[in-house]
């Protein structure tokens, strides 16, 4: 046996461990999805029998402000910092930006006009403390 034999074995070992790593983290996930998924059915079953209402989305909470404020609120309820991409998908769904082709141009604008944030990555932003 040479050096190559013996180094693709230990390759070979290294990959099935990983392998098998692998495969347990998807079965934690596989589990947790069943977990969500009972508990959904289980709350939808509670506010059923109690007559409660569906709880408020963050687009629902942004729902009749201006959109720099809504843009402040995503901030805030993501500890001060927000994705571009999020901050989009959540304020069309509020009806706060129109037109989907245009939101990523009025965020920014938005963004840089307002003074109040600070780029962290590409695409992402921070609320600066006052």
């Amino acid at each position: 046996m040479n050096g190559t034999d013996s180094f693709l074995e230990a390759l070979a070992k290294l990959i099935r461990a990983a392998r098998d790593e692998y495969e347990g983290y998807q079965a934690q996930a596989n589990e947790a999805l069943t977990r969500i998924k009972a508990l959904e059915v289980t709350e939808k079953f509670y506010r059923g029998t109690h007559h409660l209402p569906e709880p408020k989305t963050i687009a629902d909470e942004l729902t009749g402000l201006k959109q720099l404020p809504a843009l402040m609120k995503i901030a805030e309820r993501n500890g001060g910092t927000f994705k571009v991409q999020e901050a989009r998908r959540l304020m069309t769904q509020a009806g706060l930006i129109k037109s989907k082709k245009n939101a990523s141009s009025i965020l920014y604008t938005l963004i840089a006009r307002s003074g109040i944030f600070e780029r962290v990555a590409p695409g992402q932003y921070r609320l600066m403390a006052n």
